[in-house]
């Protein structure tokens, strides 16, 4: 969820890198970065991003096995 605690401004990023990135890490959260007042980029944590991959594998294997079963 958005909110004001976790948008930071590429300034910020660039002032701040090292305690946003400890934020990140210790609060297993996630930081939006903003450029003019947009959506640039998301930084999370190294847990999370493995959680992502995990659960992306998980479901190219669940969409391998239903087009096998739809296949017979």
């Amino acid at each position: 969820m958005i909110g004001s605690s976790n948008l930071k401004t590429i300034t910020d990023l660039r002032k701040f890198t090292l305690n946003i990135l400890n934020t990140v890490t210790t609060n297993r959260s996630h930081i939006y970065i903003l450029s003019r007042s947009k959506p640039l980029a998301v930084i999370i944590s190294m847990e999370e991003y493995g959680k992502l991959l995990k659960y992306k594998r998980e479901a190219k294997l669940y969409k391998k096995k239903l087009i096998a079963q739809k296949a017979y």
